[in-house]
């Protein structure tokens, strides 16, 4: 398990970079968009179309660093009103879910990217597939993020849980 840690922590620090580079990539080109308006009453046409590339990147990139941490979307009222084993099989089954759904996406975009590399945007002349390549990279790093949950779970399976005072008794709060 400590392996498998260590891993998703490395791919989260890199994820968390990415994201940051995005952003500030963000800011700067859509700065340069206003900056020239102001400035020459006329815009760049590739301002927008790369902050659009940007912003699609940033988020199925954060989609990916959710899933890796754990932070994944999902219906947690059965969670919260089961205990024990019923509770542990509903947390396995949401994340078999997941990792079908990324699994679904990251096939069918495979075939969506070779459509999109066949065509260029208007405004850059970059290929289509440079926006759709962040889905099977998205895709292929929340399907890890979820085949490490699901191990994690399985491993954790037959150990008892921790109660919330028995946490704070060990963590000297109680």
């Amino acid at each position: 398990m400590k392996v498998i840690d260590k891993i998703n922590a490395v791919i989260s620090k890199i994820l968390s970079f990415i994201m940051i580079i995005l952003f500030a990539w963000m800011v700067v080109v859509f700065s340069i968009q206003v900056f020239a308006r102001y400035i020459f009453n006329t815009g760049f046409t590739w301002t927008e179309e790369l902050t659009r590339y940007g912003m699609i990147w940033m988020v199925f990139i954060g989609a990916a660093w959710i899933i890796i941490n754990s932070e994944h979307v999902k219906v947690s009222i059965l969670e919260d009103a089961l205990k024990g084993v019923p509770k542990k099989v509903i947390r396995i089954i949401q994340a078999v879910v997941g990792l079908v759904f990324v699994c679904a996406v990251f096939y069918f975009s495979l075939s969506q990217l070779k459509v999109a590399s066949m065509g260029s945007s208007a405004n850059t002349g970059l290929s289509n597939a440079v926006q759709y390549m962040v889905f099977p990279i998205s895709m292929a790093i929340s399907a890890w993020g979820y085949i490490t949950l699901i191990i994690k779970d399985i491993v954790n399976f037959n150990k008892k849980e921790e109660t919330k005072t028995e946490e704070a008794v060990e963590g000297g709060e109680a």
